[in-house]
């Protein structure tokens, strides 16, 4: 991975200028700072709403746990936020469209993920055990098993989650045909498996393409845009668990 290092609030930089998930940053990061130990410190944004994603889920062989945020500050007020309580001691990655700073706690990995949004900035809250994934070599390469794709499509995330009321997968797929090229094959797929389209962004303002369909108990949003020269495919799979 290529990165280009600069300098912000006293903490490590780096902004990703490919599409493959910040991966190696990250265990570059961890053997820099490992040797540091505090307790798991990851405090709630500022002026912020969280939402439980799920207590417990597994992504190329981590467990972790996600929260999700939305806030009246900006992506830049929020870094600043955690740069400050962090100083030294985190690092931040830049995977347009998000940004993130994360740094290891007693074999912890925390991480805030976040982009803006239209009244101030969203994003997702992290702790995860991948110090000790790597430290037992369990990291596992995400490949998108079962879900369909453009030929020559990179998967770069493949996470999915758990709890008493349905099962999620999010998954991010890198590839270099159009956003149009992408939109016409997932609806054409999609409805041909007897799929309802649910919604369509085809005819508004939007640049990118925005897609919902359900089947039965289960419901498919996608989101495809263009990030540089890649077009980025991200995939939001709910099924509804059925209580007996």
């Amino acid at each position: 991975m290529q990165t280009i290092a600069t300098t912000h609030c006293a903490v490590k930089r780096d902004i990703v200028v490919n599409k493959a998930m910040h991966k190696l940053f990250v265990l570059i990061f961890i053997s820099f700072i490992s040797h540091v130990a505090f307790a798991v410190d990851l405090p709630t944004p500022p002026d912020s709403t969280i939402t439980q994603v799920t207590n417990s889920t597994n992504a190329f062989g981590i467990k972790m746990e996600i929260r999700r945020f939305e806030s009246r500050l900006s992506q830049e007020q929020i870094i600043d936020f955690y740069s400050k309580r962090w100083t030294d001691t985190a690092a931040i990655t830049l995977f347009d469209p998000w940004e993130m700073i994360g740094r290891v706690e007693r074999k912890k990995f925390v991480n805030v993920q976040v982009q803006n949004g239209f009244a101030g900035s969203w994003g997702y809250l992290s702790i995860s055990d991948l110090p000790t994934a790597i430290e037992k070599d369990r990291l596992q390469v995400p490949d998108g098993a079962r879900f369909p794709k453009m030929s020559g499509s990179q998967v770069i995330s493949d996470q999915k989650s758990k709890d008493p009321i349905k099962t999620g997968r999010t998954l991010v797929i890198s590839n270099n045909f159009s956003v149009e090229s992408n939109g016409k094959f997932y609806r054409n797929h999609y409805q041909g498996q007897g799929w309802q389209l649910m919604a369509d962004s085809k005819g508004s303002k939007l640049k990118g393409v925005a897609l919902t369909f359900s089947k039965g108990r289960e419901l498919l949003s996608l989101t495809i845009n263009k990030v540089d020269s890649k077009t980025s495919v991200v995939a939001n799979i709910e099924t509804a668990n059925i209580f007996k």
